[in-house]
């Protein structure tokens, strides 16, 4: 009559380290989700510093270009100037446009990081808690040798 009550109790310590180590696994994965993700913010703020100063580039030049022109007095090169000010300005609006999509991609990105990092502070607190009654079992179990 004793054995099948005590198999219980075996049955349940043996899946506690199953638990435990799918706990574990998918702890690992989102640490490597965060990482990848905390990479990927990193990547996308050295992006941005790239775009801001290339739109500083392209707007002092399109500054030098329109005090240029204002001085010119020759037809052919005012035609010059005014086509390269409009490749600067059609360059500067691109760099906006990038600017915008690289932000909308950081901003997704601190969101994705938020929701990982939420996850695997519940998983690590659903691992806790297991080991805590796995603690408390292999101590009633061991106080209680029957």
């Amino acid at each position: 009559m004793h054995r099948p009550l005590l198999l219980i109790p075996t049955l349940v310590f043996l899946s506690m380290p199953v638990f435990g180590q799918s706990a574990s696994t998918d702890s690992q994965t989102l640490q490597a989700l965060l990482s990848e993700v905390r990479q990927l913010r990193q990547d996308l703020r050295s992006k941005l510093a790239q775009i801001h100063a290339e739109q500083k580039r392209l707007t002092i030049a399109l500054k030098q270009y329109e005090d240029s022109v204002s001085h010119t007095d020759n037809p052919a090169q005012e035609k010059e100037i005014t086509e390269v000010m409009a490749h600067l300005k059609a360059g500067l609006e691109t760099q906006t446009n990038n600017e915008q999509e690289a932000q909308a991609k950081l901003t997704e990105g601190e969101d994705q990081l938020r929701i990982e990092q939420a996850k695997l502070a519940e998983l690590e607190a659903h691992l806790d808690l297991l080991e805590k009654t796995w603690e408390r079992s292999s101590q009633q179990s061991a106080g209680n040798p029957h």
